[in-house]
């Protein structure tokens, strides 16, 4: 990367001031175009004119030389920051990331909101949240903005975050290897193409300020098929993932549709692999789906940089300036985040292998939304919304009740055996109730900060990147949720073990404290030396040292009741660790309130009711499949869709108890046309506590030669619902012909006449389901993905 030095800094601090003007009095934010009175007279500072005709005479005005680096994000200071001075434009940050929160700096010690991983987020299966999640971002990414904050590392060179979010990270949480699971949703499309909906639609429109201009820009990425970085030999910058045609349209791009089609999403982020041995960034595929099939109007973008390795990695061309060429020309990637266009992109048309058209056309996709993000409304009299958004809006009160809030939301309770939990209860297995409750907490994870919080964070507190200190561990989290709300407990920590290896001293006080304890709880199991970008699982087991140290803590005090707590991306294989707990809660990386949302379930505050979005396979699974064997229905197969029923899952996907119960009665209903049809259910809280409960519909399509691998079963929708005890709610869903449509061969959906099979289940401990079979008399039409 490029270090940001102190003369690019000054430099980037001067322009800042330089555009930096007033309206009638009123400070026009820096980064906005045409508050300079010099320039308000040319026709792309018109903001009576209509947007095309803007772009098109800001293009025409714009030096060839310069129009490279306009072109160009992260890593080249003197690409972004560079100006246009000459025209009264400001350089702009094409590299903002917001996967669970502005990645950004703080503002007068004021940080941005952070919240639970996207697994986590997948858990809640409560789009309605994610989505006023999103919204939040945006708000609080225009107020940074407004407020000058940077992003968090110094090698982009950029003094000032910009407005276009890459997120979010959509790609499909193919095998649990993949290192960056804690960064995607879902296994399951539908689940992973809603969330990219709702994301996007919160990002990019908050009808509370402004319906006309757009509140920030999302990017979904990676397109595509990309999840495996470091595995059997290969990495994500030389990988070719080989898809069929079925796998594209049926699994890894329904997600992008969504987003796309559903959700109007603005940008697209091209991956560092081949696709069917053409490097995606360089793909017609990409220009041909994105711009052609869906109709998209927005931006794409590389990774960092990826355009880079069409030549350096696969080999695809034998230099950067033809690379650069048919990154622009073929794929139509208009972004190149890296230094490969700013270098090469000029001598590439000099040469012919593309055209100026096709550089201004990418100048066309990017100078457009850079407009509709009223970056160049600096003549307006009157100062739009989006100008005035204070920093009080950053991390306010609201946001972390709703972070709070997400992270219970994700927790999954997995086993809960005598009603362990919560831990209020636990009096009555010690051998007096006298005195307090007291808990061992132990564990690699019970008193860690940051292995909440996952990766893709902006500054959490004000000392700068690895400043953790106002996010309350695991450890200091649960002792002060006891004391408000009452709970008299006695704690006595221990660390036990690293997350990856042994300590006989450390063993030996986690032995002490479990052997003095009524009821000990263990939080472990991944962090970021186990899984991360670049960095694949080979193992999906619950680390040895964990382990080792469960069955020894059992031992030590085998009649003590014993509780599970897991941090982790990906699944890990806890079948040798179930027969020793009575308890387990799946926690994912929660964030920064994610101690306190463990604290309020293990002491009854809060009734844990998220449900698996991923399949928890057992540890031999990755002996069964190679990491980068892309297909999803051959051999065991992948997900929950098309896993082999030889292979039983430790919990399947949708699982997920609680601490009351639920029963669930529903009925079908045929409509018209023999195309689908309702189902009304009535849910009943049959338990003591107020409760969440999600209620997930699947369909089975009829045996057929036209759908030789159709999944086993597919979610078709779902909702989450709360029932106060004893109480009964009533849900409906509607089932139109989309829901029966699956994937031929070729990749065309199509809904074939016959006999269907309609589940509803809860993916409670007792395997609940209500199964109904459904009959189509006529193929409705379908969605082509």
């Amino acid at each position: 990367m490029h270090p940001l030095n102190a003369a690019s800094l000054l430099a980037a601090c001067a322009l800042l001031l330089i555009f930096t003007h007033t309206v009638d009095g009123t400070v026009v934010p820096a980064g906005v175009a045409c508050g300079d009175p010099t320039f308000q007279q040319l026709p792309f500072c018109n903001v009576s004119l209509a947007i095309p005709d803007r772009v098109t005479d800001l293009i025409n005005r714009i030096r060839e030389v310069d129009k490279p680096a306009l072109l160009t994000a992260r890593g080249w200071p003197q690409g972004n920051v560079t100006s246009l001075a000459y025209l009264g434009v400001p350089g702009y940050d094409w590299g903002l990331n917001c996967v669970h929160g502005v990645q950004s700096t703080c503002v007068n010690d004021t940080c941005p909101t952070s919240f639970p991983n996207p697994n986590g987020l997948g858990a809640t299966w409560n789009m309605s949240n994610v989505q006023w999640m999103g919204m939040k971002i945006g708000l609080e990414a225009r107020a940074l903005w407004r407020a000058g904050a940077r992003e968090p590392s110094l090698w982009s060179g950029m003094a000032h975050i910009g407005l276009n979010c890459w997120s979010p990270n959509i790609n499909i949480n193919r095998d649990p290897r993949w290192g960056r699971n804690q960064e995607v949703p879902s296994e399951d499309p539908l689940l992973a193409g809603d969330y990219a909906k709702a994301y996007t639609e919160g990002i990019q429109r908050n009808p509370s300020m402004d319906r006309h201009t757009i509140q920030a820009i999302v990017t979904l990425k990676h397109w595509a098929a990309y999840s495996l970085d470091d595995s059997d030999g290969v990495n994500r910058y030389n990988f070719n993932a080989v898809v069929s045609e079925y796998d594209l349209s049926d699994t890894y791009l329904r997600a992008f549709h969504a987003g796309i089609v559903e959700g109007q999403a603005k940008g697209v982020m091209c991956s560092y692999n081949s696709l069917n041995g053409i490097p995606t960034c360089a793909s017609p595929f990409l220009k041909d789906k994105l711009r052609g099939s869906w109709n998209f109007t927005g931006y794409v973008t590389s990774d960092t940089d990826s355009v880079q390795c069409i030549y350096q990695d696969h080999q695809y061309t034998l230099s950067p300036a033809n690379a650069s060429c048919l990154a622009l020309h073929d794929g139509e990637t208009d972004i190149n985040s890296g230094g490969t266009y700013f270098t090469y992109l000029a001598a590439g048309v000099e040469e012919g292998l593309c055209s100026q058209t096709d550089v201004d056309r990418a100048l066309r996709n990017t100078m457009t939304l850079r407009f509709e993000l009223g970056l160049f409304d600096g003549a307006l009299a009157t100062p739009p919304p989006f100008w005035n958004i204070p920093m009080s809006v950053v991390n306010d009160d609201m946001g972390k009740a709703q972070s709070l809030f997400s992270s219970q939301q994700s927790l999954v309770l997995l086993q809960n055996r005598n009603a362990t939990l919560p831990l209020v209860k636990t009096k009555s297995h010690r051998p007096s109730d006298e005195g307090s409750l007291r808990v061992g907490w132990i564990g690699p994870s019970a008193n860690s900060s940051s292995v909440m919080l996952g990766n893709y964070l902006g500054w959490l507190c004000p000392g700068g990147m690895n400043d953790f200190s106002c996010v309350a561990a695991p450890l200091k989290a649960f002792v002060d949720t006891a004391a408000q709300f009452n709970v008299d407990v006695t704690v006595s920590y221990a660390q036990g073990c690293y997350h990856a290896s042994e300590d006989a001293e450390l063993m030996r006080q986690a032995l002490e404290v479990a052997a003095s304890s009524d009821v000990i709880v263990f939080l472990g199991g991944l962090d970021e030396s186990l899984e991360a970008e670049m960095l694949d699982r080979t193992s999906i087991a619950l680390p040895t040292a964990q382990l080792n140290l469960l069955k020894n803590i059992s031992a030590a005090a085998f009649n003590v009741p014993k509780v599970l707590v897991l941090f982790n991306g990906g699944v890990v294989g806890i079948e040798e660790a179930l027969p020793i707990m009575d308890s387990v809660v799946e926690a994912w990386y929660p964030g920064p309130y994610g101690g306190a949302a463990v604290a309020t379930a293990l002491l009854g505050a809060y009734n844990p009711g998220g449900k698996l979005p991923v399949t928890m396979y057992p540890s031999a699974y990755v002996d069964m499949i190679q990491m980068s064997d892309m297909n999803m229905t051959t051999g065991v197969g992948r997900s929950y869709r098309y896993l082999s029923p030889a292979v039983a899952p430790i919990f399947p996907f949708g699982f997920g108890i609680s601490y009351t119960t639920f029963s669930w009665d529903c009925v079908w209903w045929t409509t018209g046309g023999g195309v689908g049809g309702q189902l009304d259910c009535i849910g009943t809280n049959t338990g003591d506590k107020h409760g969440d409960d999600v209620v997930q519909l699947y369909v089975t399509p009829p045996t057929t030669p036209l759908l030789p691998t159709a999944p086993r079963k597919s979610l078709v929708n779902y909702t989450r619902v709360h029932i106060d005890a004893g109480k009964s709610v009533p849900v409906s869903f509607v089932l139109n012909g989309e829901a029966f449509c699956f994937t031929t061969p070729t990749g065309t959906r199509v809904a074939v006449v016959g006999e269907y099979v309609v589940r509803v289940e809860n993916g409670g401990e007792d395997g609940w389901n209500n199964e109904v079979r459904v009959s189509l008399t006529s193929s409705p039409t379908c969605t082509q993905i």
